[in-house]
């Protein structure tokens, strides 16, 4: 999923604002330096994912014929090899 910029940015400050209205976080940093951190996670985990899902549509380019024909469906091998992936990876999406 991409977002843009300033998407980014509005979540990184719902977030932080969250956070510390929850005492879960003390900010001892300038707050645009936590706010572009956030950022800067968020980017990098969504970057994390479109790859993967790039990797997962590769692998399925070889059995389009079966998906074309019906004996696969597309959608529910994506999902079965993503989070095939997601789990060898150990990665959190």
């Amino acid at each position: 999923m991409r977002l843009t910029k300033l998407q980014t940015e509005e979540i990184s400050k719902v977030i932080l604002k969250k956070l510390k209205g929850m005492d879960m976080v003390t900010v001892n940093a300038p707050e645009d330096k936590a706010l572009h951190r956030i950022a800067e996670i968020i980017t990098r985990d969504l970057m994390v994912e479109e790859e993967l899902d790039r990797e997962v549509k590769k692998f399925l380019e070889t059995y389009e014929a079966d998906f074309k024909s019906g004996k696969l469906e597309y959608t529910k091998m994506f999902n079965k090899i993503k989070d095939k992936l997601v789990k060898e990876r150990d990665l959190t999406i």
